[in-house]
Parts: structure tokens; sequence; C-alpha cells
């Protein structure tokens, strides 16, 4: 049966290690039986940075103090989190909630 719905994690990984030991993209797309389209996204696109409990955690810091700029707010969460993040990301976050306009 084939895969639908995208790379699952392990070929993502293949891919990936494959990529770190010097491979091309034609040649792991070959050693893999991918096209170079699927390779080129497997290592271009690193998937969501946050999770869903960090998701919650952004909504509620954001309420917390309404009046924050999103940088702000990214940068107060990112020193819970220990990884940096972008304004950006936070919007886009707060968006997909419905908690800003």
């Amino acid at each position: 049966m084939a895969e639908t719905g995208g790379l699952h994690l392990k070929k993502r990984i293949e891919i990936l290690c494959l990529r770190e030991h010097g491979k091309s993209y034609r040649d792991i797309a070959k050693t893999l039986k991918y096209s170079i389209g699927t390779v080129y996204y497997a290592l271009k696109h690193r998937g969501r940075f946050t999770t869903v409990l960090e998701d919650y955690n952004l909504v509620r810091t954001s309420l917390k103090n309404p009046q924050k700029t999103s940088s702000e707010s990214a940068l107060e969460v990112s020193e819970q989190v220990e990884q940096s993040m972008s304004a950006l990301t936070m919007r886009r976050r707060l968006n997909q909630a419905g908690k800003q306009d």
C-alpha cells in the first residue's frame, strides 16, 4: 500500500541523515526511490515549531497582558521554552487561536 499524506518521520530522518553524509538530492532520491521534489521538501520544511501545549501557553501569555506586542510576548515565551521564537510565529499562533485581528 502506498504512503499518503506526506512523509513519515522515519523517511524524513533517513533523508536528513543521507544529506548530512554529503549525498546530493539526486542521490538521496535514487537511494530511497523518491522524487527530487520530495527530497527537497523534506529538507526545506522543518515542520511546526511549537506543540499544542506550547500554543496554549502562548495564548495564555498573550491574554495576561494584551497590551504587549507580539515581539515582547515571543521573547517572554522564548525564555520559557529555551528556544528562540519570532514575533511572526507568535502572531501566527494567536491568529490560529482566533485571538488577534
